[in-house]
């Protein structure tokens, strides 16, 4: 609408959520595309995976420069994921070999997250001072 200013403004400086947005979706299209393949080798049941991908397209969409709670729960999911992930993919590691996809799988989500957690920060930080 002309002269609705408050929706024509732009982004606070140092915000990088678009970026977590990115990292968010890319996450989860990687865990839906690679679920019937390793469902097996998870540790938590079949439907908690599929919340845990629902759950981060829901945030991906849910972020905003205008709101501080959804800054701070893209940090929270990116910091559990990165833990997450990168606590399997050692695991699996240690367990097996590098040639196992499920390893590398981890890992890729544990860099993909770990980019996350580092604009979701950054984001954050900007709303805190």
């Amino acid at each position: 609408m002309p002269g609705n200013d408050s929706q024509n403004q732009a982004p606070p400086a140092h915000y990088y959520g678009d970026i977590v947005r990115i990292c968010f979706v890319t996450g989860a299209l990687l865990m839906l595309v690679t679920l019937p393949f390793f469902v097996s080798r998870l540790q938590l049941p079949l439907f908690g995976s599929i919340v845990f991908i629902i759950v981060l397209i829901l945030f991906a969409g849910a972020t905003t420069p205008k709101q501080l709670w959804t800054v701070l729960l893209d940090w929270i999911i990116s910091l559990t994921a990165v833990i997450i992930f990168e606590y399997y993919a050692v695991a699996t590691y240690i367990g097996n070999s590098l040639f196992d996809w499920f390893v590398w799988v981890n890992q890729l989500l544990a860099i993909i997250f770990f980019i996350a957690l580092y604009f979701a920060t950054k984001t954050l930080r900007a709303f805190l001072i």
